[in-house]
């Protein structure tokens, strides 16, 4: 069917590199101008055919702060209160964006009491869509 065509495929969380060699040997013939995206928290993975590869890089803690406070708190502002638990949800996270926005969305609109549980919690066994290594 993209035989000759120009396309874009993004894949999220390929993880064998299987899934990746039948991929790409059937679009062997792509169109011009045609990109594959490849997105997989193994490297190895990526090594079957990629001709780039970018690391995603961690933010930096102001980047994070903000990002995480956008998915967490939506419009609101923490409270003084709120800051410690903040950060320590923020160094949990490591500064890789995926994981602050999940964090924060799973934390948002709960109280205090339940961040504290939760980071608790992930310290001791961490969230499985949550992977920060």
């Amino acid at each position: 069917m993209l035989l000759k065509k120009r396309f874009l495929i993004v894949l999220d969380d390929v993880s064998s590199p299987l899934q990746l060699k039948s991929l790409l040997e059937e679009h062997d013939s792509k169109g011009l101008g045609s990109r594959i995206i490849i997105a997989s928290r193994n490297k190895q993975v990526l090594r079957y055919g990629c001709t780039k590869i970018y690391e995603v890089k961690e933010l930096l803690h102001h980047e994070a702060f903000q990002l995480f406070q956008f998915h967490a708190f939506r419009q609101n502002q923490p409270s003084e209160a709120d800051v410690d638990l903040l950060h320590r949800a923020i160094n949990y996270a490591k500064g890789i964006p995926l994981a602050l926005i999940l964090l924060g969305s799973n934390l948002c609109d709960k109280h205090i009491e339940e961040w504290e549980s939760e980071l608790v919690k992930l310290e001791g066994t961490p969230n499985k869509d949550i992977k920060t290594f």
